[in-house]
């Protein structure tokens, strides 16, 4: 009952907003706009997405595209801000070293994930997360579920997830070569002070940007008003971009990028508690993050010559002391030698991207001082060939298809080689029946390379016998409409990867050839309306994650999780004039019953379900008219203080061995931002 009071509640807030502003929409002279549902509201053929992740949006997939103007009003914090209303993804974990990404369930080791084109290879530890990211970096964040295109990388076998971070152009105004942004924040939850400073200059084709962010709190609160030890927040960030375009468009661009959070964790930091093994003592826990990436585009393309060449080093490291079991360090490290060339053909119907990309990775960790289990390597070498063409074959009907063959090359830490070249193919279209509706639907066959162990379990007694690269299929169908401002989508989708290799077999056995069956079947429905200052849109997804035929558990490292049915709403309005923005999102959880019979890693212990929740959040934006260049901004999240966890969070449906970390409590976050 408390659930369906709080959302009566909360819909009479979106009501509020929804409906006043339908009506200002309604006295309006301008044609209602397009809403892509998914986040862009651009169409294909839209030029001002050209050179970003977001120029070629999924053909015939329900992909998800957020632009920049989509993640200024989100505003995310974390990862999990960043995907909070996209159904299809989940992010869990409370805390940013704790966060992994879930496409349909899929965990983000089967997907293939860069940033500015740099490929990410971060698997640490099976108790954090893979990918450290400070969201206020982002201009553009692009998912594309199960069926990916080839020239988003190699390993995609469950979708692939692209990041791309602001350049000097994003920020400073037209006709400008200095600016800069200074922003403060406060949450009054977990006491959280963030300050970010900011400055940017461009001049005769040179360009720089400088970027720092410093966030320091204590442990925050749950709904019910329990401190949640190991969450306290101590993160900087920092990220520096030189670049130069010449007259002839050829650009060239360095940046380096580097987060750090540095704060007491527990020995695994993606837990509340465990009634087993290493007590909750926090402790120092190091993690961090850094590379450098190195583009050169033309971007004045002419015809056949649209080159794209991307050099990247990106390391991940984590570092913390081995208590209670020892005052030894343990330490885990990955580091990723990776590029890209690769050509646009830009012809009548479309473009045909052709090139070769490789990455080279090499993945050390122990325990420094333990004989028993000394630092050991693996290493993990990748060279592909890739063409992608996506192509306008008739008026109504678009058509996307590609293939790569990659070649890897795996050394294990006894000195194993082991070799294999597969095949990854896929091929997506749309049909637009009339003006309102399209069909679309999509098929990719993936090559799966034997994927590295986490980097702290490198034990050197890995027994590698019988072990070989695998693959998936996947294959999507639905239906979309469009009418004036209103928009509607519907997709069925299927991943299957057979024999996908474990990351870190070695917690219960020296075995690398550890495997499970994985299969996720996802039902998606999207609803959304655009009017000319806002939009009201609505998403449910039914995702079934499966292991060797049984519902997946929360505790299968690095393969997956069963998400059940999700549920966001989400609303925001400009009231044209006042510089005021308000919104507000409502996301919810059903109950997940069926874990009595689970595939669970360490145990046949039945499960227990997911409890369902349900979460409110609102905000409210003014930039004054009378001091321009000043934001201020106050949210309100989890109005209700329900007691959660994030459905994709570790260990919920085991409570009989753990306790899984809660989201905050209510929190107030206000936040003031300057620019010049």
């Amino acid at each position: 009952m408390k659930v369906a009071s709080n959302f009566a509640t909360a819909l009479s807030v979106f009501a509020l907003i929804s409906t006043g502003s339908i009506a200002a929409s309604a006295q309006s002279n301008t044609p209602l706009d397009q809403i892509n549902v998914d986040g862009a509201n651009k169409t294909k053929n839209d030029n001002e997405y050209e050179g970003t992740i977001l120029e070629n949006p999924p053909v015939g997939v329900p992909g998800i595209v957020l632009a920049k103007e989509d993640l200024d009003r989100i505003n995310p914090k974390d990862l999990q801000d960043i995907f909070a209303n996209e159904t299809s993804v989940s992010v869990g974990g409370s805390t940013a070293v704790s966060q992994k990404i879930f496409v349909y369930g899929i965990e983000d080791k089967n997907l293939a994930v860069s940033v500015d084109g740099a490929i990410q290879s971060n698997d640490l530890f099976h108790h954090t997360g893979t990918l450290l990211i400070d969201p206020s970096l982002l201009k553009a964040a692009r998912v594309d579920p199960g069926v990916a295109p080839v020239d988003a990388g190699p390993g995609a076998l469950g979708g692939s997830i692209q990041f791309e971070t602001v350049d000097v152009k994003d920020l400073l105004e037209p006709g400008k070569t200095l600016g800069g942004f200074a922003k403060v924040s406060y949450d009054t939850n977990s006491k959280t002070f963030t300050t970010d400073v900011s400055g940017y200059t461009i001049s005769n084709g040179f360009e720089a940007l400088g970027y720092y962010k410093y966030a320091n709190g204590e442990n925050w609160d749950a709904g019910n008003r329990v401190e949640q030890e190991g969450t306290a927040v101590d993160l900087q960030s920092a990220l520096g971009k030189l670049a130069y375009e010449a007259m002839t468009g050829d650009r060239f661009e360095l940046s380096y990028e580097w987060v750090n959070d540095d704060a007491l964790r527990p020995f695994r930091p993606n837990f509340g508690s465990v009634t087993f093994g290493a007590p909750r003592d926090p402790k120092e826990f190091n993690m961090s993050r850094n590379g450098f990436v190195f583009n050169y585009t033309d971007e004045k393309p002419n015809g056949w010559w649209d080159p794209k060449l991307v050099i990247a080093y990106s390391a991940s490291k984590l570092e913390f002391l081995d208590l209670p079991f020892s005052t030894l360090t343990n330490l885990a490290e990955t580091k990723t030698w990776s590029g890209k060339i690769e050509n646009k053909f830009n012809i009548s119907q479309g473009d045909i991207v052709a090139g070769v990309d490789f990455f080279h990775t090499d993945s050390e960790g122990g325990t420094l001082g333990d004989p028993a289990f000394a630092l050991g390597t693996e290493k993990d070498r990748n060279i592909g060939l890739f063409t992608q063409a996506r192509l306008d074959i008739m008026r109504n009907a678009r058509l996307s298809f590609g293939g790569r063959v990659d070649n890897q090359r795996f050394t294990g830490v006894d000195g194993t080689d082991l070799n294999d070249t597969g095949f990854s193919g896929n091929i997506s279209g749309e049909y637009d029946l009339n003006d309102i509706f399209t069909l679309k639907g999509g098929y990719a066959h993936v090559f799966g390379r034997i994927p590295l162990a986490e980097a702290l379990l490198n034990y050197n007694d890995w027994d590698y016998t019988n072990v070989e690269t695998f693959h998936s299929d996947n294959y999507t169908a639905g239906i979309s409409a469009k009418y004036k401002g209103f928009t509607a989508d519907v997709n069925y989708s299927v991943i299957t990867i057979d024999d996908a290799i474990g990351h870190n077999a070695g917690f219960r056995s020296v075995d690398r050839n550890n495997t499970l069956d994985i299969k996720s079947k996802a039902f998606d429905v999207a609803l959304g309306y655009k009017w000319d200052t806002g939009f009201v849109k609505a998403k449910y997804s039914n995702i079934d994650t499966t292991g060797d035929g049984e519902p997946i558990s929360t505790t299968a490292w690095s393969w997956g999780t069963n998400m059940g049915e999700l549920i966001t709403l989400e609303a925001s309005h400009q009231f044209e004039g006042t510089g005021i923005t308000i919104g507000g999102d409502i996301q919810i959880a059903l109950k997940q019953n069926d874990f009595s019979n689970i595939f669970l890693v360490s145990d046949n212990t039945p499960g227990n379900p997911l409890p369902a929740y349900e979460v409110v959040n609102a905000f409210i934006q003014y930039e004054p008219k009378s001091i321009p260049k000043i934001t201020l901004r106050a949210e309100v999240n989890n109005i209700f203080n329900e007691t959660y966890s994030d459905r994709a969070t570790t260990g919920q449906d085991y409570e009989a061995f753990y306790v899984p970390l809660r989201e905050p409590g209510r929190s107030v976050y206000l936040s003031a931002k300057a620019e010049f």
